[in-house]
């Protein structure tokens, strides 16, 4: 895969599907690749167990973001039931420090407490972001009613009307009835008319 990228020089697009994290082997291989063309890279899929922090914050300790400069697309997913260190996925979805392409598509689906998804929803730079997805979980650690609550007010808080969003998916059921999720939508479609709301 190596030799590949590296004779594609003119690659507009590059992305990178890291799956099994959690592997020893696979971490080593997936380590290898980011340090290779993390300068290039624009798309970038994790999924594994609880590696998530952990595992970016061994490319930048303070801001990984940093490490990835042309990165537009990040979706993270862990199937851990194990609270982790939020610190480098608030670094990856805040506005960039420096000269790096901010995220114009971003995807979560993690096991957080509370506290802690607020902290990344306030940290989420909007002012570039065209699709957002989160994997909706009545679950105490999961995204729930709260922190779409957060969301919504954090996106009304800024020029609503002059985002570029246009997609808000929302992967699994809503909880109850559903009513307070579909008010929150009414207002969000208020606010930006054009915006997409997707329920999987």
């Amino acid at each position: 895969m190596n030799r590949v990228i590296d004779r594609s020089q003119g690659l507009t697009y590059l992305r990178l599907s890291l799956e099994n994290l959690d592997q020893g082997q696979q971490q080593q291989k997936a380590h290898d690749l980011l340090r290779r063309h993390k300068d290039r890279l624009t798309s970038l899929h994790m999924t594994g167990y609880y590696f998530i922090d952990s595992y970016l914050s061994g490319f930048a300790n303070n801001s990984p973001r940093d490490a990835f400069p042309a990165l537009e697309e990040f979706f993270a997913e862990s199937t851990s039931h194990f609270m982790f260190d939020n610190r480098a996925v608030k670094s990856m979805v805040s506005a960039p420090q420096h000269q790096q392409t901010p995220l114009k598509v971003l995807g979560l689906k993690i096991l957080y407490y509370a506290y802690q998804w607020e902290e990344v929803i306030r940290a989420i730079d909007l002012s570039a972001l065209e699709e957002l997805h989160f994997y909706y979980h009545s679950y105490m650690y999961g995204f729930s009613e709260r922190q779409l609550q957060i969301l919504v007010d954090r996106i009304m808080g800024s020029d609503a009307s002059s985002l570029p969003l246009r997609l808000l998916s929302i992967d699994g059921q809503l909880p109850g009835d559903g009513v307070i999720a579909r008010e929150l939508f009414v207002r969000l479609r208020e606010a930006i008319p054009n915006i997409e709301i997707k329920i999987i």
